[in-house]
């Protein structure tokens, strides 16, 4: 199985699992938010309450991560702004 990282939308943080980047949006939630390390304890990730699915990727609370298909690229870490 491929790592899927995950990064939190408010400070940049970011950890690897090696889940699904549905099952790794939920374990990055409930590690860093809720403390609970204990992966198996995990609920679904359709029935987390604060899980959601998106077209190009999924979240949890602040934690994202992008889905693996083709059209659902991460965006560049480095962008212009236009100038007026």
């Amino acid at each position: 199985m491929d790592k899927t990282t995950v990064f939190n939308l408010m400070d940049d943080r970011r950890k690897a699992y090696d889940l699904t980047p549905d099952e790794a949006v939920v374990a990055a939630f409930e590690e860093f938010e809720k403390g609970n390390t204990a992966l198996e304890l995990h609920l679904l990730p359709q029935k987390h309450p604060f899980f959601k699915e998106y077209r190009c990727g999924f979240a949890c609370g602040d934690w994202i991560a992008y889905k693996r298909r083709p059209g659902c690229k991460k965006p560049s870490t480095h962008y212009e702004v236009p100038v007026s």
